[in-house]
């Protein structure tokens, strides 16, 4: 363990940084000294917070002396922190969350929000357009010919894109959360 991983902790258990953090999912006490939380987390990144050989989840884990139960390979689930107090389940949660959004952040577009401009009228403008252009370069222009045009049909204005990284995303999606 690094030095700042335990001068972290032991603030944390001492009243220290026991804020509330935005958006963080509820603490449940268990018994005395025994707290837990679940929050999901896509399947995509279970390997992320796993690491090689578990080393990431066991330095997680031992730098703020929690326990965390990831569900198993192929499964989805809640990733479940549990620890000997909240600031300690509050910490893990933390590093978890930021990982996965630095993650988050780096994962390739998978899915894109369009807005169709197929209407007759733009599809008729855009085969005029292709006419004109091939008509008047006629050979002129190298690399240019009809099938650098969009198929009219096809034509579309792309508003947004998006990471999906499982059903949960999906299903958010398509319900407006």
């Amino acid at each position: 363990m690094d030095e700042y991983a335990d001068d972290h902790v032991a603030l944390d258990d001492q009243g220290g940084g026991d804020e509330e953090e935005p958006n963080c999912p509820e603490i449940r006490q268990l018994d005395a000294d025994r707290f837990q939380m679940s929050f999901h987390v896509a399947s995509a990144f279970f390997a992320l917070i796993i690491g090689k050989k578990g080393a990431t989840k066991k330095r997680i884990e031992g730098e703020t002396r929690t326990r965390i139960v990831i569900p198993k390979q192929g499964a989805e689930g809640d990733v479940v922190v549990s620890g000997p107090s909240p600031a300690s389940v509050r910490s893990a949660w933390s590093r978890l969350r930021l990982m996965v959004e630095g993650a988050r952040g780096r994962s390739e577009f998978t899915h894109f929000l369009s807005l169709p401009l197929n209407a007759a009228s733009m599809r008729e403008a855009l085969a005029g357009f292709r006419a004109d252009c091939l008509e008047k370069l006629d050979g002129r222009a190298r690399g240019v010919d009809a099938s650098v045009f969009q198929d009219p049909g096809l034509l579309h204005l792309t508003i947004g894109t998006l990471s999906l990284m499982g059903k949960s995303h999906s299903v958010l999606l398509l319900v407006g959360h």
